[in-house]
């Protein structure tokens, strides 16, 4: 797969520094009136967040979101250079309470660990370009993931000492989130009654990761097979018992009318 052509990563256009304290509070926003790219977008953003809180809905330390604002500088946020990935993960941090925003300042520091970009013709250059350095400099994010829907272009990468190295993808297209402990790949879902390719997570031995839906639906399934195989079942055995009944009833006639 070959490698789209990005922007230097030796040298950040954003501070470096994160900022853990603020010098005087700030007003903090949660949108800036731009719309989500398409339908599709809306559609894969909540099905990766969805099945990876599904997946992992035992665990009470990890966030996951998206098309939310990260801030992580002060002079950022004052300057509301706005920074949202399209969906991200961190370890470290409790599910809840809801936030509106994700400011480093008030989650101890914790910056996401795993970012996807679903990108578009108007985001793409961002995407390789600006946001893989702030987030492979400043953010120090683990597993970066970008995919574009029109081209099906998948790329992925995972932050060594030297900076990001490209991952590799297995023979079914997917790449490994060293961080989940998932697969990533393109697959071919139906989401509210229209079939598309959408990204999913997939465990290590390639079964698909559900939404809270898809397993709602998976256990309904279950439970129908399991009520069906208990119907069979009753049916068998009253079916083996009537049988056994017409037997006893035909030797005890024989015992009653025996031949001459």
């Amino acid at each position: 797969m070959a490698t789209p052509t990005t922007e230097p990563l030796d040298a950040p256009p954003f501070p470096s520094e994160v900022t853990l304290a603020l010098s005087s509070p700030i007003e903090l926003l949660d949108e800036d009136g731009e719309n989500l790219e398409t339908e599709w977008h809306r559609w894969a953003m909540n099905i990766l967040i969805e099945s990876v809180r599904q997946h992992y809905r035992d665990r009470n330390d990890l966030y996951a979101g998206g098309n939310m604002f990260v801030y992580y500088n002060e002079r950022q946020a004052r300057n509301r250079d706005y920074r949202g990935p399209d969906v991200f993960f961190v370890w470290g941090r409790p599910p809840e309470p809801k936030r509106r925003w994700w400011a480093v300042w008030e989650e101890e520091g914790h910056l996401p660990n795993v970012i996807i970009e679903l990108m578009s013709p108007s985001t793409r250059h961002i995407d390789l370009g600006a946001k893989k350095v702030l987030y492979q400099n400043t953010f120090r994010t683990d597993d970066y993931f970008c995919y574009d829907p029109f081209t099906h272009e998948f790329l992925g990468w995972s932050l060594t000492a030297e900076g990001y190295e490209e991952l590799v993808p297995n023979e079914r297209g997917w790449l490994w989130s060293e961080q989940l402990q998932l697969w990533l790949g393109a697959v071919s879902s139906v989401v509210s009654g229209s079939k598309d390719i959408y990204l999913r997570f997939m465990t290590p031995d390639g079964k698909l990761v559900e939404t809270f839906e898809g397993a709602a639906r998976a256990e309904g399934k279950r439970v129908r097979r399991q009520a069906k195989r208990a119907v069979q079942l009753a049916q068998d055995r009253a079916d083996a018992a009537e049988a056994e009944l017409a037997t006893l009833k035909a030797q005890l006639k024989a015992k009653d009318n025996p031949s001459r």
